[in-house]
């Protein structure tokens, strides 16, 4: 139940000052959520590294970002 009102990371380590779990998501203090996957394809992708891959991941950062202005 205590996952659900929203743990704060905090208590585990002054690292995580600001961020917390709700419902499942972590989440920030300016209202970022984050799901498992998208955690993942960013650890990914840094771990990748490469100055091209740099250059497409902006790409697609930047394409998802047009796209969800036109789902609004």
């Amino acid at each position: 139940m205590k996952l659900h009102k929203g743990l704060e990371l905090s208590a585990l380590d002054s690292n995580w000052k600001g961020w917390a779990v709700k419902k499942g998501y972590l989440t920030n203090e300016r209202g970022v959520v984050l799901t498992p996957e998208q955690i993942l394809t960013g650890f990914a992708l840094i771990e990748i590294g490469s100055k091209n891959d740099r250059n497409i991941q902006r790409e697609i950062i930047r394409i998802a970002r047009l796209l969800k202005t036109l789902i609004k």
